[in-house]
């Protein structure tokens, strides 16, 4: 199908070969680091999280702040999300309350 003295063959092989070699790259210039993270089943375990994570980013040396800012905000949504089912039990026992009366 393809011969090595087609264009496409060859730049379809470059292209692999850039992926490779800068996953490679990647992986070596920024190690991954793993981040405890806890059950965070209420706001104050979501925000000791959050604490937590902002000073790893403040000690290091600035390569995972972007990181540290996704789960930052993805642990904020959770925080949101766990005060609204918080008030939607609030609320039913509530109003099971007032139906009981």
């Amino acid at each position: 199908m393809f011969n090595r003295k087609n264009s496409t063959y060859n730049t379809l092989k470059r292209t692999i070969m850039n992926k490779k070699t800068s996953k490679k790259a990647i992986e070596k210039a920024v190690p991954s680091k793993r981040i405890r993270v806890g059950k965070l089943q209420n706001t104050q375990e979501v925000a000791k999280f959050q604490a937590r994570v902002i000073k790893q980013a403040v000690k290091g040396d600035g390569e995972v702040i972007n990181d540290s800012y996704k789960l930052v905000m993805m642990a904020s949504m959770l925080a949101k999300t766990l005060e609204v089912s918080d008030l939607e039990k609030r609320i039913e026992i509530l109003e099971t309350r007032s139906i009981n009366k």
